[in-house]
């Protein structure tokens, strides 16, 4: 801005574009900052998703183990009745 002040009317010109280039980089920054934050709150909601669809598979895999041991017996009983 000193050098501005010696330039006259031209460098008061230059003092509001720079003034109004400091405004849009501030700006520009704080919306950064809230796209990055966006950003780690679906990260962490994606995360919380994944960690839920695992505990569902496993529990989907544990309950057609038990599905199929089941089976296996009335098979197995089922054929000693036959007998």
């Amino acid at each position: 801005m000193g050098q501005a002040a010696h330039a006259g009317e031209h460098g008061k010109g230059f003092d509001v574009v720079a003034k109004e280039v400091r405004n849009l980089a501030t700006r520009a920054n704080e919306s950064t900052k809230e796209v990055h934050s966006k950003v780690e709150e679906i990260t962490s909601f994606v995360h919380t998703i994944l960690n839920a669809t695992n505990t569902s598979e496993k529990a989907l895999t544990s309950s057609r183990e038990q599905m199929e041991k089941a089976i296996a017996k009335f098979a197995s009983i089922d054929e000693a009745a036959k007998h």
